[in-house]
């Protein structure tokens, strides 16, 4: 039985994810920024990496989205929606890595 080498199988993903891509950023321009290097940063991948990353730092500073309203003051309905949606202002998420860390970054 002949194998589809995958090499081959991944420059199709690669092509059919491209298309995709351009797709989309003909569909919504402002949902992307091209880095100077030409590459394509997609805005909604960048938020929800952002928000599960905090979420993980949260974790394991053993606490809950109220323990971390508490010590950040950030309000618990605004977490909520971060880490299910990625949506936050600057200063409510610079409050939160104040507390759990990551500014250092």
């Amino acid at each position: 039985m002949y194998r589809t080498p995958q090499s081959t199988l991944k420059a199709k993903h690669n092509t059919t994810l491209e298309a995709k891509n351009n797709a989309a950023l003909k569909a919504n321009p402002e949902s992307y920024f091209e880095l100077h290097n030409g590459k394509l940063i997609i805005l909604d991948e960048v938020k929800r990496k952002t928000a599960q990353s905090v979420r993980e730092r949260r974790l394991l500073s053993d606490l809950t989205q109220e323990g971390l309203f508490e010590r950040s003051s950030v309000p618990l309905a605004t977490l909520r929606k971060f880490e299910q949606k990625g949506l936050i202002s600057l200063e409510s998420l610079l409050k939160i890595l104040l507390v759990v860390g990551g500014l250092e970054e």
